[in-house]
């Protein structure tokens, strides 16, 4: 787990041979104006996720852990925790890892790590990081964010 801004975001560039071209693509996505959905990039190698939500309550929250895709996730507006965990303790699973949609989920234990994502921070959640986005930071609102799906290699 990374937690930068957009300006220091070029400083992991060399953790994976697709962070560049993903970078450059969350670049290009943050300055235009905010459209949800999917946005290509390369293929099924990286691809954007522009999703607009209100956060939510810790309680009842569930994490996700992905194997296939690294998420980059740039806040493009609103205030999030994101609760994170190491995957192998997520052992509250409430569905089995799915190819399909390259993901396990699971009720988000008590013993998580609290990032505080604000506009314009970025985090960098590997498979080893579960996850769950979308939590209350302060109170609830909405969020505007991109999440760039980078394929593990």
């Amino acid at each position: 787990m990374i937690l930068t801004t957009k300006e220091n975001l070029h400083a992991y560039a060399s953790l994976n041979p697709y962070f560049e071209k993903a970078f450059a693509a969350l670049k290009e996505v943050a300055a235009e104006e905010f459209v949800k959905g999917r946005h290509p990039v390369d293929g099924t190698d990286i691809y954007i996720n522009a999703a607009q939500y209100q956060t939510h309550p810790v309680e009842g929250a569930l994490a996700e852990a992905h194997r296939v895709y690294i998420d980059v996730m740039w806040m493009i507006s609103g205030n999030e925790q994101i609760g994170v965990v190491p995957v192998e303790n997520l052992t509250d699973i409430t569905k089995e890892y799915a190819e399909a949609g390259d993901a396990l989920l699971a009720n988000l234990p008590a013993t998580y790590t609290a990032l505080q994502m604000t506009p314009d921070s970025v985090c960098i959640l590997f498979p080893e990081d579960g996850h769950a986005p979308g939590l209350i930071a302060g109170e609830q609102g909405e969020v505007k964010k991109l999440i760039c799906k980078v394929r593990v290699v």
